[in-house]
């Protein structure tokens, strides 16, 4: 997926991470070095996965899968080697879904039946 409106993939985004389902794939504690990773599903079912990266508290997206389509890395506008980056109140919004699970592959919003088909990238 190559980003060409930075603005528009954030909305897109942020509508998903405030409503869609979403999906703790793997935690992070304190004391570890492993980012955190999160599945969102947006309302025309595509799916957003994000990783927040506690060494330097930054979080971006690293794979976008539209539907019907395979997983993708987005590039472009806003992508670094880590994926598009996040900024502003995201990193914030992702700690909260973070901190609702302590628990690696659980259900933090929604129902378990909305990731039927969503494997991992």
């Amino acid at each position: 997926m190559i980003i060409t409106d930075p603005a528009a993939f954030r909305a897109r985004f942020d509508e998903a991470l405030r409503t869609g389902p979403a999906r703790v794939d793997r935690i992070f504690g304190a004391d570890d070095r492993e980012p955190g990773q999160v599945a969102v599903i947006a309302a025309d079912r595509t799916v957003f996965w994000f990783l927040y990266l506690p060494e330097t508290g930054r979080a971006y997206v690293f794979a976008v899968q539209e539907p019907g389509r395979e997983p993708e890395m987005p590039t472009g506008a806003g992508c670094t080697e880590d994926g598009f980056r996040l900024a502003g109140a995201h990193p914030h919004l992702v700690l909260e879904l973070l901190a609702l699970t302590h628990r690696d592959l659980t259900i933090a919003r929604g129902q378990p039946g909305a990731f039927i088909g969503v494997g991992m990238p």
